[in-house]
Order: C-alpha cells, then structure tokens, then sequence
C-alpha cells in the first residue's frame, strides 16, 4: 500500500506519533497530521488532501458526530472511522448511517492496521466503482472524437436576471426553428417522450438542489413522431451561500449511436471486465417490475441463489417481510438518478439475515429502461 496521509482528531498532539508506531510495524507507511479542536480540524479538511480521518469521541467541546459532519460536507468520499473509549451498538449504528467507516474502542487499537487498510481499499474500491457507473451511462459516444461529437446544443439560464439562453442547435434539435418559440423549461419538457418526462424534471430538480453537475439520457418525439435518444448534461453555478445563480449546459441527439450503445452493454469484453468480475456483488433489474435480469457472481456468492434462480425472481423475493412493506410504500431502494444510496435488511437462500448498502443507477439494458445496483454487505460493521 502506498504511503497514507492521515487526519487525527484527538486532543493531544502526542497521539500522532502512536499511530504512526502501530500502523509502521504492521508495514503501513503513514503521514499524520493531527487537529486538536474545531478550527484546526475545519482547516485541515480545507486545505489539505487526505485519505482516511480517525476521530476520538474524547475532543473538548467538539463531539465526533460534528466531525463527520465537518467531514462529509469537505472531503464526502474520504474514509471517517470514530476511536473511542467505549461506544454502543445504537451509536455505531447512527455513525454508519450517517456515514462513518467504521469504529475502533481505545483498548483495542491491534486493531488499527487492519481497519484502516480495509477502510483505505474500500474507499479506492467505491472510486473504481462511481467511474464504472459513468462509463456505462456515458461511454463511448462522449469519447469519440472531439471534432465530430461538436454538434451539440448549448443552453443558459440567468437566475438572477431571469434570462434563459438557447443555442440554435437546440432548437434544432428539439424539433423547432431557431427562434420559434421561447426558450422556456415548458417548451423544452414539452418535446420530452411521455415515459421520460418524470424522471427529466426530477433529475434537473435534483441537480439545482443538491448538485453542481449532473448527466442524464433520455428520448424526445420528433415532429414525426419520430423518437430521437438525446444525452445532456446540467452544471450548477452558486453563490457564497450556495444559492444557484445559474444554470448552464447542453444537449446532444446520440440517436445514431444509441443501438450500439445499447448492446455495448451486452458485448463479453466489455461486460466481462465491468460486470461479471467486479468483486462486488451487481445486479441489473427492471425498473418496474422489479424482476432480476442479470446478476455477477459475487451477488450469487452473497445471496446463495444460483443465477438461474435469480432470473425467475425479483427484488422483493430477497427482502425481509418489513422491508418488502418499505419498498411497496416508498420505493425508496431504487429511486432514480445515479450513485442513491439506502441501507436496507435482506434475507439469503439460506434465511440468514443480512445487512446491505444499497447504490443504483439507471442504464438502458437490452433496450429496457433498468437499474444498475451494487449491493455492499456490511453487517460486519452494524453487529
């Protein structure tokens, strides 16, 4: 493992050299730097890269719950694990959900190499794992080259001054003349397929309110009726106090491409390195239905079912009675967008139960509107 940079929270700066003794003779290199209350924290995680913080519950006047939240709003990715002198399963439970790694109890710190190499290695894992989501959305039309993808149409809107901007190549697009109409979040929905208008405006809502940049695929009907495949893309421009004073992008018909893209998928190559051996447990489901149309063999090893099994099932045929009652009423564990994420509590073949983070993504999967999920088995850190 390459050297660690390291954050310690702890009220005394001689903690440092601790860790760095127990972590160097189990053969981890480390670089520590040590915050000792709120501000030299906050400063830290503003200034510097890291790539894992461990945090004592034992700091004056600055709990390791404010920490986390400090970290997450900073550095949302970087792994978080809470030392502390005794801790219950209530209180690792809250810190999980809330987005802690993992914990360590001060009389146990034999502990600390292990933990945070599993911490550090999940963490790069959960990278390759966001860039192999956006490769399935986005790959290979966006990466062709860059003179023949510069057909697009642009677009801008001025909250402040209530302007909203159009290319002439989005009109086109669209199906309008340059200047037919005005350029307008009605006129541009208006154009949107029925079946994709719903999940349109709600990633463009979700982009304005929680985002700074989004991607999203959908369809729009020609003057024809004709059905165009039309990728775009959003980016967010706040103020100092994060209020969106503007919204700016462009939109670009894949149409031609889009059969290839939906079969790229499918290709054994591609599917096999991204799909098949990626050692967390995938599965592709309907969207609706909720039926399972593919699964790797790492779900198969999780789960117990075989992947014949798997294909005459569906997502509710692996949940807990009170979780199918959860989903039925929410449809909270796919809802869609990229990278949702959900702890939920599901059963094995075998009727063991276990804990798993839930992450989707919608895709197009043998020319069906679907959700990609990774499913994270942690109940390791829950028990």
């Amino acid at each position: 493992m390459e050297n660690i940079n390291l954050l310690l929270l702890d009220e005394d700066v001689s903690g440092a050299e601790n860790v760095s003794k127990i972590l160097e003779r189990s053969g981890i290199l480390v670089s520590v730097r040590v915050a000792t209350d709120r501000q030299s924290f906050t400063n830290e995680i503003s200034n510097n890269h890291f790539d894992i913080i461990l945090a004592c519950d034992y700091v004056p006047r600055f709990t390791a719950v404010a920490a986390l939240k400090l970290a997450i709003e900073k550095l949302p990715r970087i792994p978080f694990i809470l030392i502390s002198h005794s801790v219950s399963e209530e209180d690792v439970a809250g810190l999980i959900k809330q987005g802690a790694s993992d914990y360590l109890l001060t009389n146990n710190m034999e502990r600390l190499p292990v933990t945070v190499q599993n911490a550090v290695e999940k963490y790069h894992l959960k990278l390759d794992q966001e860039r192999f989501f956006d490769e399935l959305v986005t790959r290979k039309t966006l990466m062709k080259d860059a003179e023949r993808l510069a057909h697009f149409g642009s677009w801008k809107e001025d909250k402040v001054n209530n302007t909203i901007y159009w290319s002439d190549e989005k009109y086109r697009i669209l199906g309008y003349e340059p200047g037919e109409v005005t350029p307008s979040r009605e006129n541009f929905l208006s154009k949107i397929h029925p079946e994709d208008k719903e999940f349109v405006k709600n990633t463009i809502d979700d982009a304005v309110a929680f985002r700074n940049r989004q991607k999203y695929t959908f369809r729009i009907l020609g003057n024809n009726k004709s059905i165009k495949y039309i990728h775009s893309e959003i980016f967010v421009t706040r103020d100092s106090n994060l209020k969106v004073i503007q919204t700016h992008g462009f939109i670009r018909d894949i149409s031609e491409h889009t059969e290839a893209e939906i079969k790229l998928v499918e290709s054994e190559e591609k599917y096999h390195n991204l799909f098949e051996s990626n050692p967390s447990a995938l599965y592709v489901i309907e969207t609706v239905s909720k039926k399972f149309l593919d699964v790797n063999k790492a779900t198969i090893d999780q789960y117990g079912y075989t992947k014949e099994e798997f294909l005459t099932m569906t997502t509710f045929d692996i949940l807990t009675e009170t979780e199918k009652k959860r989903l039925r009423e929410t449809d909270s564990l796919l809802p869609g967008g990229q990278y949702n994420k959900g702890i939920w509590k599901c059963v094995r073949k075998d009727g063991a139960i276990i804990q798993v983070e839930i992450i989707t993504s919608d895709i197009i999967f043998e020319g069906k509107k679907c959700r990609l999920v990774i499913s994270n088995d942690i109940s390791s850190k829950l028990a």
